[in-house]
């Protein structure tokens, strides 16, 4: 764990350094339940979107890696039986990608996964405490988003 040596870091820097202790956190529990974290976080954001048009682009997006590497992770995903990829009927341009039942076990072992990390990370940390961090988070969120 990256030590704090100092109380005056900017807040910004404080975040990303959380961001990504926690992203190690998750990634250590899912390598300990043999799941690959990147398999998670696509079919996470597949589950939590049923309703929308699942497209590769949104996925980039969302997943924050380059496009190859999804198209490339996507298919491995499709091989193991995680998703099920086809055209748009509109748009043939577009591929849609949707869970499919080992897909959804999948989704609910890596919440698992994530839920582990959660309770670690809030170990000795006051329901007030929480309830303060969420307020302040969204003031926050809210000026960074420009909402003010």
């Amino acid at each position: 764990m990256e030590e704090l040596k100092n109380d005056d870091m900017p807040i910004g820097f404080l975040i990303h350094l959380f961001y990504r202790a926690f992203k190690r956190r998750i990634r250590k529990i899912c390598v300990r339940n043999g799941i690959n974290s990147t398999y998670g976080y696509i079919v996470s954001f597949l589950h939590h979107s049923p309703n929308q048009q699942n497209c590769q682009n949104a996925i980039v997006d969302h997943v924050r890696l380059k496009a190859p590497t999804i198209s490339l992770t996507l298919k491995q995903m499709e091989q193991l039986n995680l998703i099920e990829r086809k055209n748009d009927v509109v748009d043939t341009r577009k591929t849609i990608c949707s869970l499919t039942k080992a897909g959804n076990d999948f989704s609910k072992k890596f919440q698992e996964c994530i839920n582990e990390a959660e309770n670690d990370l809030l170990k000795n940390v006051e329901e007030e405490e929480i309830v303060q961090f969420r307020s302040i988070f969204k003031k926050m969120m809210k000026n960074i988003e420009g909402d003010n």
